[in-house]
């Protein structure tokens, strides 16, 4: 799938990992791996690769479903 706003690939992600192992490629010029304690901007587009490997603000974790959706290697 491809999306627009960084924020959009949460709720995408999480429901395509529902129940099964999913690869994802992330291509952005940011890795947008921030939490809400370390993002310089407080923005939650910059949050989303965090939150779908469960580090974060539990309301993104949790998601659709509890925990996170992706390993990260």
């Amino acid at each position: 799938m491809l999306g627009g706003d960084h924020s959009i690939s949460l709720g995408s992600v999480a429901a395509a990992a529902r129940g099964r192992t999913i690869g994802v490629i992330w291509i952005d010029a940011h890795g947008d791996f921030n939490t809400h304690q370390t993002t310089p901007s407080g923005n939650i587009h910059g949050m989303p690769m965090a939150a779908l490997c469960g580090l974060g603000d539990p309301r993104l974790v949790d998601l659709i479903y509890p925990g996170r959706k992706v390993e990260s290697t």
